[in-house]
Formats: C-alpha cells, sequence, structure tokens
C-alpha cells in the first residue's frame, strides 16, 4: 500500500476547509456522481412543462439529473445547518425575480395574436436560458447544477414555467389525469 504524503493529507483538508466558508456550500461527489432513474419522475410537473414545449428526452434526462442534484444538495445543506430556510427562500426568490424579467419580456414579444408554434419557439429560447444561466446561491458554489436543478424546482411548485399559458396548461393536464 502506498503511503499519504503530507502534501496530499494537506491539499484535502484545505479542500474541505474551502467548502465550509461562508460564501461557500460543499458539492458533494455522492449526489453528482449518482445514477437517476428517469422513470421515478415522469409524472412531475416540472417534466409535464418541459414535454409541454417538446423538450427532447435527452434534455429532460438532464433536467431530471438538476433537479434530482439541486433537491439532494438542498435537503442536505438543511440538515447540516449550512444553510437555513429563509437563505434558500431568499434564493428562490432570487431566481423567480430573474425568470420574470425574461418571461414578461417573452410575452410583450409574442403579443396577443402569437401562435402556438411561436409559443413553443419562444418557450424553448427561454428554458435555453434557464439552461445557460448561472445564479449561483453562495458566491463560490459554481456547480451549475444547482441553479438549473433550483429552476426544476420552482417550476414543478409552477413558480416558473416556460410556455405563455404555463399554468393553465398544466392545470388541464392534471385534471385530464385525474379523471
Amino acid at each position: 500500500m502506498k503511503p499519504i504524503l503530507s502534501e496530499e493529507l494537506d491539499a484535502e483538508t484545505t479542500e474541505i476547509r474551502e467548502q465550509f466558508k461562508q460564501d461557500n456550500l460543499p458539492i458533494d461527489d455522492d449526489i453528482m456522481d449518482a445514477s437517476i432513474d428517469a422513470s421515478g419522475y415522469q409524472d412531475q410537473t416540472f417534466v409535464n412543462q418541459l414535454r409541454l414545449i417538446e423538450i427532447g428526452n435527452k434534455r429532460i434526462y438532464a433536467a431530471i439529473q438538476n433537479y434530482f442534484r439541486a433537491f439532494m444538495h438542498r435537503s442536505r445543506w438543511l440538515k447540516d445547518e449550512l444553510v437555513g430556510l429563509g437563505e434558500l427562500g431568499q434564493y428562490e426568490d432570487r431566481l423567480v425575480e430573474e425568470w420574470e424579467i425574461y418571461f414578461e419580456r417573452m410575452r410583450e414579444d409574442l403579443g396577443d395574436s402569437a401562435t402556438e408554434e411561436e409559443k413553443k419557439k419562444a418557450a424553448k429560447a427561454l428554458y435555453a436560458w434557464v439552461e445557460t444561466s448561472h445564479f449561483p446561491i453562495r458566491a463560490r458554489v459554481n456547480e451549475p447544477s444547482i441553479t438549473r436543478g433550483s429552476y426544476q424546482i420552482l417550476s414543478d411548485n409552477l413558480r416558473v414555467g416556460w410556455h405563455l399559458e404555463f399554468k393553465e396548461r398544466i392545470r388541464m393536464l392534471l385534471e385530464q389525469q385525474e379523471v
């Protein structure tokens, strides 16, 4: 067995210490590397929102991974008392505020006479913005799946959506499933 060098031990200790600084949070490899069974998420509202705008299966799977990663990290941070509910709530409010700017711009650009095809195209552009946006919960939390997954959590709770009429369409879909 190869001995552990003091430099390796020191580097690992420094990395762990950095994760727990005030402007950072730990990103756990076990969560990031977990294999996810997408079949358990098919009825989730956030998945239905993506299907509504005809997002492809690979991107839906990526959304499921991001949802899982953000949900699990947020749960672990709460359990370990690294964040409070207030901080998560403020973070979500900030994400919703950013989304509202783009959503309202989309609404204005589409106007009242937009076709369904135009609405879907604009919704896909809005969703692409979410896939590439990065709003860290803390300054040094650079893992993009936290932002993306947090948007999926918000989408699952209908606080954000991609289609112009997402709330009405998802409610209709849910009512049809109950029948």
